[in-house]
């Protein structure tokens, strides 16, 4: 081989090592590109799911404030219910208080007086 051959094959491979270099360095911006769209894909993923997570937690929280309402209104209920069964009981003893007394009095009754 001569010189000028020789030459040319130099310059043959340097520039395909240029082009090589060109396409690798294309290539890897193309991939870097494609990482970011995707993490700001991930990203908005992300945004819309905090939205999702903080409605939920407000859905969880309004059904424990509900729960609390409920459990106040059935503290409410009871507390009344037994007032209630108290005075019934007291009144239910003082009508058989009463009758009782009517039978002592009543000289027409077993009891009477």
């Amino acid at each position: 081989m001569d010189t000028q051959q020789i030459i040319w094959i130099i310059v043959a491979v340097v520039v395909l090592a240029i082009i090589i270099a060109v396409v690798a360095m294309v290539a890897r911006k193309r991939r870097a590109g494609q990482r970011r769209h995707r993490a700001a894909e991930m990203r908005s993923d992300a945004r819309s799911r905090v939205d999702e997570v903080k409605q939920s937690d407000l859905q969880a929280r309004e059904a424990e404030a509900e729960a609390e309402r409920a459990r106040v209104r059935a503290q409410q209920a009871e507390t009344r219910a037994a007032e209630l069964r108290r005075e019934q009981q007291h009144e239910e003893a003082r009508v058989e208080d009463h009758v009782r007394e009517a039978d002592r009095v009543d000289p027409d009754h077993p009891r009477g007086t």
